[in-house]
């Protein structure tokens, strides 16, 4: 099994780049280096954008979405901020919402919780980067419970590989 690396899709409105520049300011000075971040700002306008982030969103373990009214109007990116949260509910990936602005109900419904975070939209907070250092802890904490999981899946394979091992051996 090759080494893990986590990797970071961040989905958001191209209105809402000023508070993508400042995540990934906060990010880049605070996550290992084996995290990659992917931000749909990066894709090139001739890009068939739906399959390129429906491919990064498949490939990530953690989906962070800038959360505006700008956003859930936007019909790919909603659709994109669905299946982020039906991928959350399986288990196969981390989503979390980041309030750029107030919005009614940015709360879907799902089976696991999905963090909102700050506590006030960025838009309105009086001390932002205080408001990014909860977001980067937060995801910081995640990173960490992605790789202790795929510590276990590692060594669970290596168990169940050596009982095969075992039963191979006792049959001859």
């Amino acid at each position: 099994m090759q080494e893990f690396n986590t990797k970071i899709l961040i989905l958001s409105h191209e209105k809402e780049y000023k508070y993508v520049v400042e995540l990934l300011r906060h990010l880049e000075v605070a996550l290992p280096e084996d995290v990659s971040i992917y931000s749909a700002d990066e894709m090139l306008p001739d890009e068939s954008k739906a399959d390129k982030l429906w491919q990064e969103l498949n490939s990530s373990n953690i989906v962070l979405t800038i959360i505006s009214s700008h956003y859930l109007a936007d019909d790919l990116l909603y659709k994109l901020h669905q299946l982020a949260i039906d991928l959350h509910d399986e288990k196969i990936l981390e989503a979390i919402q980041i309030i750029a602005r107030s919005v009614f109900a940015p709360t879907p419904k799902t089976k696991r919780v999905v963090k909102s975070l700050p506590k006030t939209p960025l838009s309105t907070s009086k001390n932002r980067d205080e408001a990014y250092s909860e977001i980067v802890e937060f995801v910081i904490d995640k990173i960490e419970v992605i790789k202790i999981h795929y510590e276990l899946l590692k060594e669970k394979l290596h168990v169940q590989a050596l009982e095969r091992k075992i039963k191979e051996l006792l049959r001859d």
